[in-house]
């Protein structure tokens, strides 16, 4: 259970989160959704115990993120960066593996991480050669690898740099995760996917969270035309659900 009691961060003059309260456990999906500068990577990154906040705390099983051993957490937690950059020339195969460094060794789980992000063909090409979604894909990769039975997942936009195939590819891995026990936190600007593969969504606006439930509870028309500044309608599915597309900007 990762419980985030009275959150704040400020640069400066600066709120980047104001006085944040919330809970995400296991076998969901979250969506952290919000316009830029909203906030969103910074609580990810409170979230992984990558950055103290200013003030209030974010709780592992009642053990304060950034007061535990880097080992400790990182045998709980897995974190992907909204940018991740490997400069070394290191093989795909190899930054994979990175993942098991806090981890005692366990047969088949590089291949399977590799595997489920369609990574298997790569592993032996250098990851500064690659595209910057197989980059992506290559971190995401080592977060699976990495992950424990009933773990969490922390990841800042994971899917916007991959082509529509591996952004679903991604999507569906998460969601397999997630029923299998971990819990999954994921930014995400691409609202439609949100919807879709959420079981709850934190909205953020302007540093503080302006809702969090389930998804058909937060994401509402008028919710997202606030945060959003643009328009939204509804559109149906072949199965007979719904979803919010905005609406084109006028000229």
């Amino acid at each position: 259970m990762l419980k985030i009691t009275n959150l704040t961060v400020q640069f400066g003059s600066i709120v980047a989160l104001n006085d944040i309260t919330a809970t995400v456990g296991p076998g969901r999906i979250t969506a952290v959704i919000g316009a830029n500068a909203s906030g969103k990577s910074t609580l990810l990154r409170c979230m992984a115990g990558l950055l103290k906040p200013t003030d209030g705390e974010v709780s592992l099983n009642d053990r304060r993120v950034y007061h535990m051993p880097p080992r400790a957490l990182a045998q709980r937690l897995a974190y992907v960066a909204q940018r991740p950059s490997i400069a070394a020339a290191f093989k795909v195969e190899e930054v994979v593996s990175l993942g098991r460094y806090a981890l005692p060794s366990k047969a088949g789980a590089i291949d399977d991480a590799m595997r489920r992000l369609d990574l298997s063909a790569l592993a032996d090409r250098v990851v500064p050669t690659l595209s910057v979604g197989q980059q992506q894909r290559v971190a995401i990769a080592r977060a699976f690898a990495q992950h424990q039975d009933q773990g969490i997942v922390v990841l800042d936009e994971p899917t916007s740099a991959l082509d529509m195939k591996h952004a679903l590819l991604c999507a569906a891995q998460l969601r397999e995760l997630a029923d299998n026990g971990a819990t999954v936190i994921m930014s995400v600007h691409d609202l439609t996917m949100a919807a879709s593969i959420a079981d709850e969504v934190m909205l953020l606006h302007e540093g503080s969270l302006l809702g969090h439930g389930r998804v058909e509870q937060v994401m509402t028309r008028e919710t997202l035309q606030t945060v959003f500044g643009v328009s939204f309608e509804a559109a149906r599915r072949t199965d007979g659900t719904s979803v919010l597309l905005p609406t084109l900007l006028s000229r």
